[in-house]
């Protein structure tokens, strides 16, 4: 294959200014109004049908902006549920500006106090370089190598030979992103290809192709083989794994789009059904795969609640209320921090809402990539000069660089897991956590911050087995973990005097140290629901994953910790206590 040599670096995101006069005729607005439904024996209904629109003026008094009264507080569609619920009523609009800001016109509206939430519709875009190139497949080793050889490398070589050849059912792995072309290296999974664009008139649909507009690199079918290139074709260019099913999502167009359009993907993941906002029509076909992984590479300034905007900032509700959903169901969302190079995290949608791994990148040296944002980020990957499938050729190839590709690595790494282990979600995201390393980190990712570290696939997966075997959180007899002529020297000369057989081992996430988080020891009556409140006593709470104590009792006592960090505490995770058991006890204590 000829070697053309050609970098590009995509257009920044746009950034919503906080003037009150705007350049176009039109602004798009995201509207949002929680709804309580009423239960009767016909089901659930909403509190009225009112249709009234809700009009404000424009400080000139000759014009109003009106929005559907339908998606006011209170009034709405039928809500189909066997049970009371709330949810949540969200609407796109688009009202000519009148020469105002969008920004303008949605404070305006705000304060009305007729919605939850309206917000500008966020731009989005990914921001990223590739270079073409003929693949070399060592290139691949400074990121799937072991990180004691490669600093920036997750070690997924380690990983798949634990694993050797998968078995079992794929997982599916939902790319949401703009410019999917069909080629042999990355294969699609039959019939899942949708488009959730709305801009320039677009509706829903089957269709994750390219619209007819040229210029448009192939950004997502480069994210998707990173997750899933064909592996071992003679070309390079392979996957983190092929246990996969790969679904083409088109939230962009040629790399721009709005974030509204990502949370239509995100609910129709969830419902399954095509229901997506108030007044949309949708052509697109329901999902039918399973609860898997999502993974999205784009990003768009919103603001942090430290950024000093006078807009609404942070992750809008509509985004929040999806991925909320989805996370009940035990899906997981992989998202790139974004490339504003070393701006906070946290001030970029989707990288700042609750419940998704946000990846920054690393370069190769384990230190952040100059590109990369940083603070608020959960863990990293290498993201620098990564081969991939880039064009509608099946030999084109390009070495790619942006946490537009750390992510998909992480996510591939995930559903690597997941695909072996059939963990639960949860399990999988906190492991991911408790096993990425700062140990190479450089001077940048220690003082801007690179989330809990880089991200070790085998490591991971090696955690996630424990804790499906019951042995990553396990309470033992202390002296069990001594050999026998230790034991029985401890016993003989000082176990009167400490009473050594009474103590017991205990271990957190397998005794490994999170930054900032604290275990909580609870147990309930034995045979008693671990997650039921009223059925917990706290033990203690230790900073250290891996403590001693006294007064266990396994017999009629089960056990279980929670992970905290920032005042907030997880779900409780079972411990194995069969080595606490009398039984147990070690032979020089009898």
């Amino acid at each position: 294959m000829k070697n053309v040599k050609r970098t590009m670096m995509a257009a920044a995101i746009s950034l919503v200014t906080a003037q009150v006069f705007a350049e176009t005729d039109n602004v798009r607005l995201v509207v949002s109004s929680y709804k309580d439904s009423l239960t009767s024996e016909y089901g659930s209904v909403s509190q009225s049908s009112a249709t009234n629109d809700v009009c404000v003026n424009t400080p000139a008094l000759d014009a109003q902006w009106c929005v559907n009264g339908e998606i006011a507080k209170g009034n709405g569609h039928v809500v189909q549920s066997s049970v009371g619920q709330r949810t949540l009523d969200t609407r796109v609009v688009e009202l000519e500006s009148y020469g105002y800001s969008a920004s303008f016109i949605a404070e305006k509206l705000r304060e009305t106090g007729q919605f939850d939430e309206v917000v500008v519709d966020v731009p989005v875009t990914h921001s990223y370089s590739f270079t073409q190139t003929q693949p070399i497949k060592t290139f691949q080793d400074r990121y799937f190598g072991d990180s004691s050889e490669f600093p920036s490398g997750s070690n997924v070589y380690g990983a798949a030979d634990l694993i050797g050849t998968p078995s079992g059912d794929n997982v599916d792995v939902l790319v949401l992103d703009s410019s999917f072309y069909d080629t042999d290296d990355v294969v699609y999974h039959p019939g899942s290809g949708r488009s959730f664009v709305t801009a320039s008139g677009e509706t829903p649909n089957d269709d994750y192709r390219p619209r007819d507009t040229t210029g448009c690199d192939g950004h997502g079918l480069s994210v998707a083989g990173i997750v899933g290139g064909t592996i071992d074709n003679g070309k390079g260019g392979d996957g983190v794994t092929n246990a996969v099913n790969i679904h083409p999502i088109r939230v962009m167009t040629c790399g721009e789009g709005y974030l509204s359009d990502v949370s239509r993907a995100l609910l129709w993941a969830d419902d399954g059904d095509g229901t997506l906002f108030s007044g949309d029509t949708s052509e697109a076909s329901p999902y039918e795969g399973k609860v898997g992984i999502i993974n999205i590479s784009l990003s768009g300034y919103t603001g942090s609640p430290d950024s000093g905007d006078d807009a609404v900032t942070g992750c809008p509700i509509y985004m929040q209320e999806a991925i909320n959903a989805l996370k009940a169901k035990g899906w997981g969302i992989t998202v790139g921090a974004g490339n504003n190079y070393g701006a906070q995290a946290n001030e970029y949608s989707p990288a700042n809402c609750e419940g998704v791994i946000t990846v920054g990148a690393l370069e190769s040296s384990g230190d952040k990539a100059s590109f990369s944002n940083a603070g608020d980020v959960t863990v990293a990957a290498h993201g620098v000069s990564m081969i991939t499938s880039c064009g509608e050729n099946d030999d084109n190839y390009c070495t790619v660089s942006g946490t537009s590709m750390a992510s998909p690595l992480v996510a591939g790494i995930m559903a690597m897991v997941k695909q072996h282990t059939n963990a639960d979600m949860t399990d999988i995201e906190v492991m991911l956590k408790a096993t990425a390393s700062k140990s190479n980190f450089g001077t940048e990712c220690e003082t801007m911050g690179c989330g809990e570290g880089l991200v070790d696939a085998k490591a991971l997966l090696e955690a996630v087995m424990q804790q499906e075997d019951g042995e990553l959180n396990t309470i033992s007899f202390a002296l069990n973990e001594g050999d026998e002529c230790d034991v029985t020297w401890f016993v003989e000369n000082f176990g009167q005097a400490v009473k050594l057989c009474e103590l017991y081992s205990v271990k957190f996430m397998g005794g490994i140290d999170l930054d900032d988080t604290t275990y909580k020891l609870i147990s309930v009556p034995k045979g008693q629901d671990l997650s039921t409140e009223e059925n917990q006593t706290m033990i203690g709470e230790y900073e250290s994953a891996k403590v001693v104590l006294r007064d266990i009792d396994a017999e009629s006592f089960d056990y279980g910790v929670k992970m905290c960090s920032a005042g907030e505490c997880g779900d409780v995770f079972e411990i194995s206590t069969v080595d606490a058991l009398p039984e147990n006890k070690p032979v020089q204590c009898d």
